[in-house]
């Protein structure tokens, strides 16, 4: 699907609660601007002309408007009403965009530390009836508990799954018209439910999804280091 151009749908229906914020996370400042348009910054770096569709809890849409009209005036962005679970709040995104024979790509508002060169490389990967999801390897030791026990897994054979996962955007709409099961854990395991395969492709060390306030230090001194 190279050269077609991309859907993208911020994923932004979180809350403060492991940050422990009286706002919702995404709404957070990191360096010069809240980390939901930082993400979306780097969306429109890699393809300028995307539509983007962002999923908001409808509480904060009157403060995710005033947002884009300050940071991101002129772009074509739009608001759509997020569900009160992450499946709902895509499949609520997914009917808000037109049919088009081109990606698109799910990304979760508290990444925004990602990089162009990633985004354009999952759109580049994705191809009929096939998802690409970036991902990286565990370098930890990893033991499963249970019953009072645990034991050891192999860590070669398990990876740490990241945003922007890409699909073919008809296939995806279709495989979200499926009933929520608890198996849902990410756009990828929908997809698959429905038949899609899903290819891996390499993801980065720094797209971390910041969750607590020691995520938001780490990427604070990354910017930082980086001068972004």
């Amino acid at each position: 699907m190279k050269g077609s151009g991309i859907h993208v749908v911020i994923v932004a229906g979180g809350s403060g609660r492991r940050m422990k914020s009286e706002i919702p996370k995404q709404f957070l400042m990191l360096g010069d601007a809240p980390l939901i348009i930082r993400s979306i910054r780097v969306f429109l770096e890699a393809f300028p002309a995307s539509p983007v569709i962002v999923a908001i809890h409808p509480g904060w849409k009157k403060e995710m408007e005033s947002l884009r009209q300050k940071y991101l005036p002129g772009q074509d962005i739009t608001l759509v009403e997020g569900g009160s679970t992450r499946f709902e709040s895509v499949r609520n995104a997914l009917a808000a965009l037109p049919e088009a024979v081109r990606p698109v790509l799910i990304h979760d508002a508290v990444r925004p530390l990602l990089s162009p060169s990633l985004v354009k490389k999952v759109a580049a990967a994705v191809e009929a009836n096939l998802g690409v999801i970036p991902a990286i390897a565990v370098k930890d030791s990893l033991r499963r508990v249970e019953g009072g026990k645990s034991y050891p897994l192999d860590r070669k054979s398990i990876v740490r799954v990241q945003t922007p996962q890409g699909f073919p955007l008809a296939a995806l709409k279709a495989a979200y018209k499926q009933a929520w099961s608890e198996a849902f854990t990410d756009d990828a395991s929908v997809f698959e439910q429905a038949g899609g395969k899903i290819k891996i492709i390499e993801g980065e060390e720094k797209n971390i999804k910041i969750t607590t306030p020691a995520d938001l230090e780490g990427a604070r001194l990354s910017i930082q280091n980086s001068g972004q």
